[in-house]
């Protein structure tokens, strides 16, 4: 997406209203996904797409809202994605470069948490788990694949934001600068059940 300059106007405005900002994972597809070195790192191949995507764009946001939030201190929410698999692609795993752009951006976070903690600031990722988003239920649709795998409801996820920015000082606080994973705070009464008992 463009980081042009009413980008970062608006995002801004934004974080200086509302003391909070989310910043969002992005999804870019390409086939083959390489995994290694090879085929992944000339410019304009996967690498390069998937760095603009997931780290280039965010840090652009970030560097916008920061400022604005420091001067009444404010919350950041990054969500992310579990950057660790336990194979390489075609193996169960992710591609090299989707794992090196999720892993810079998985990083922020943690970083500004520590950086930032005296000027007020807190920062989260939140790790969603798998999302029933639209786009997933009509592709489950298409494939035939029609309730054969649970996961929430993307109100879930929004749930935890709101309560990581609301909290980010009380009981949130101790989570400053982690990786909360979004579906295991159900105890919490965040959300209702959305879970079958099948």
């Amino acid at each position: 997406w463009p980081c042009s300059d009413p980008t970062r106007s608006h995002a801004s405005r934004s974080s200086r209203r509302s003391g909070s900002w989310a910043t969002p994972a992005a999804r870019t597809l390409s086939a083959p996904r390489p995994t290694s070195v090879s085929g992944c790192c000339s410019p304009g191949t996967t690498l390069e797409t998937k760095l603009a995507a997931n780290v280039t764009a965010q840090f652009v946001l970030t560097e916008a809202v920061v400022p604005a939030m420091i001067e009444r201190g404010g919350t950041v929410v990054n969500i992310t994605s579990a950057v660790d698999p336990p194979a390489p692609a075609g193996r169960r795993g992710w591609g090299l470069a989707y794992v090196m752009s999720k892993g810079a951006f998985h990083r922020v976070a943690g970083i500004l948490a520590v950086e930032l903690a005296d000027r007020g600031i807190r920062a989260f990722n939140v790790e969603p788990g798998f999302v029933v988003t639209e786009r997933m239920e009509a592709n489950a649709c298409a494939l035939g694949f029609e309730d054969r795998y649970q996961g929430c409801p993307p109100s879930v996820v929004g749930a935890v934001i709101a309560w990581l920015a609301v909290n980010a000082r009380g009981e949130a606080a101790a989570l400053n600068g982690s990786t909360v994973q979004a579906q295991r705070l159900l105890e919490r009464g965040l959300h209702p059940d959305w879970r079958r008992d099948d």
